[in-house]
């Protein structure tokens, strides 16, 4: 009840770049309080990988207009050698280089909050023997695409993220 106009969601861990910033902001300047039309930032994934360890993204299906299809949560992301793998419980997948990728830099409405509380819902309901089980912020926008509760533009960035995901990665963010 406390937000009353549209918002922009990012992790506290994470720097995202300036130009991505601005690009929240000229979108989310656009949008009247019940618009159902959400917004994120997309990222080049071998944009946001870590040399020090496995990273987990958002792996985005995005449409020829640039609006979200779906977005997948891959836990487990890391470099081998020069390729991109996804380590997932039915085995290893490679992704592109250049896939697009959720580094949870959304923006929302208000109107979001009817699809999200419906998810939580749901979300509850079905893990609550399951004590360590996430409820992850992408699976919950890509559920409401995929139930046309709202639409998400992906806007594009090509700015570099660094974040603190390992103690490893301090130098370098230090650094940028």
């Amino acid at each position: 009840k406390a937000i009353k106009t549209p918002f922009t969601v990012v992790n506290a861990d994470d720097y995202y770049g300036r130009s991505a910033y601005e690009t929240m902001n000229a979108y989310l300047s656009k949008l009247s309080n019940d618009d159902t039309t959400h917004s994120m930032v997309g990222f080049k994934l071998e944009n946001t990988m870590s040399d020090s360890g496995s990273v987990s993204r958002g792996i985005c299906v995005v449409d020829k207009d640039n609006n979200l299809v779906s977005m997948e949560e891959n836990l487990k992301i890391l470099w081998r050698g020069d390729k991109i793998v996804s380590l997932k419980e039915d085995g290893e997948v490679f992704l592109p280089r250049d896939a697009v990728c959720s580094m949870n830099f959304f923006g929302f409405t208000p109107k979001a909050f009817e699809s999200f509380n419906r998810y939580w819902d749901e979300f509850k309901r079905a893990s609550i023997t399951e004590p360590k089980k996430e409820c992850l912020l992408p699976s919950g926008a890509s559920d409401m695409v995929v139930k046309n509760e709202g639409s998400i533009k992906v806007l594009t960035s090509n700015d570099r993220w660094f974040g603190m995901t390992y103690p490893e990665d301090k130098p370098a963010v230090v650094a940028e």
